[in-house]
């Protein structure tokens, strides 16, 4: 099962707590640059992987963080992303 929340704060958000943190977790993938720039599901998809990656207990990874490089090859562009996070297991504060 994939992570239910995706948070680029380090903190659970209003109403949450922080029960349990686990190893930070990346996921990195290229992609070729259209004339529009990046396919935005193929951003969502890697995103996705990111959930993915995440142990099955975890419903949560904090802290998402997207790195970019972009690098010039004889088809054209191609831009590398790389996802990172820490997957973590997020309650409701009762």
């Amino acid at each position: 099962m994939a992570a239910e929340f995706l948070l680029t704060t380090e903190s659970a958000p209003s109403g949450f707590s922080i029960e349990k943190v686990f190893g930070l977790i990346q996921f990195t993938t290229a992609m070729k640059l259209g004339r529009g720039g990046a396919d935005a599901e193929a951003m969502q998809a890697a995103l996705d992987m990111l959930a993915e990656a995440a142990p099955a207990e975890a419903n949560a990874v904090i802290g998402v963080r997207l790195s970019t490089a972009a690098v010039s090859s004889d088809d054209g562009m191609v831009v590398i992303l790389t996802y990172i996070g820490t997957p973590a297991i997020i309650s409701e504060i009762e």
